[in-house]
């Protein structure tokens, strides 16, 4: 269970290894500095560094990361599960399908979002599971660029459901479901002894707002833990 600690007292800093998830964190840390606003929040903008590994190292209170393997020295509290789809132009092919099936993409190039290279191998391990090997992988930096190679078919592009919702409400691109359904799971750790329960649990609560109004014209597609549940140690 977590502890206050002296240390992180008067300022948390906060910061994530996902430029996807970056985008959402600037709403989520103006909320908890209306609701504490004895705290200092801070976002840090840098994602370079492994989330996991920038904790350790002091660079920030609270990490935001997805599918965090289990570790004894952190707490963690899960956020939302995310689907991940499958993006191509309404003319393509498979645009009619509901879901990408095994041999799909043998033909096709795949284009997804930069990340580390766990992120992209777990992504190639999920999708070699489900017969999805692409012909071709193509990662790109900006996610408006992941979309626009989808719209103009000249890739198909994997993307959060969430993040591809205008583009999909807006007729640019078809979404289909990953095999049997891709998903992940964000969540928001801390070292064992680092964050008071009730700073961590704000946070938790100010993220799950955030991304349930992101796609509240749709509905959940994003499934936040409601409210926040107790912060569990890692086994």
């Amino acid at each position: 269970m977590l502890r206050t600690s002296p240390r992180s007292a008067g300022r948390l800093r906060v910061g994530t290894d996902s430029p996807l998830a970056l985008a959402a964190l600037p709403a989520a840390v103006a909320l908890v500095r209306r609701r504490l606003p004895h705290i200092r929040a801070e976002l840090v903008p840098d994602t370079s560094a492994h989330g996991v590994d920038a904790l350790f190292e002091g660079r920030y209170e609270l990490a935001v990361v997805a599918d965090a393997a289990p570790d004894p020295r952190l707490d963690l509290i899960p956020l939302f599960d995310e689907e991940l789809v499958a993006l191509v132009t309404p003319t393509h092919r498979l645009a009619g399908r509901v879901a990408l099936g095994a041999g799909d993409l043998r033909v096709e190039q795949l284009a997804i979002h930069s990340a580390r290279p766990t992120d992209h191998r777990w992504l190639s391990e999920k999708l070699a599971a489900a017969g999805l090997e692409p012909m071709r992988l193509t990662t790109v930096t900006l996610t408006e660029a992941i979309i626009g190679l989808a719209e103009a078919g000249e890739a198909v592009a994997i993307l959060p459901r969430a993040v591809a919702e205008t583009a999909i409400r807006a007729g640019r691109v078809t979404a289909l479901r990953i095999g049997q359904g891709l998903r992940r799971r964000w969540q928001l750790i801390t070292l064992a002894t680092g964050v008071s329960a009730l700073h961590v649990q704000c946070f938790a609560s100010a993220v799950q707002q955030v991304a349930a109004d992101a796609v509240a014209p749709k509905g959940p597609t994003l499934t936040p833990s409601n409210p926040p549940r107790a912060v569990t140690r890692s086994a």
